[in-house]
């Protein structure tokens, strides 16, 4: 029972930061949109192009 304890206990330790975490990340750690940072990007973008 307690090695099923410790193999569940580091899946749940995941190493997901925010994309705007600023402390030091660990290796092997990555960045994730855990806030919804992102989608004021997402959809249809127009631009005019003056030269």
């Amino acid at each position: 029972m307690s090695s099923i304890t410790v193999v569940l206990s580091q899946f749940c330790l995941s190493q997901e930061y925010p994309l705007d975490y600023k402390e030091d990340v660990p290796n092997g750690a990555y960045y994730k949109d855990l806030n919804n940072e992102l989608n004021k990007y997402v959809g249809v973008w127009n631009t005019i192009f003056l030269n």
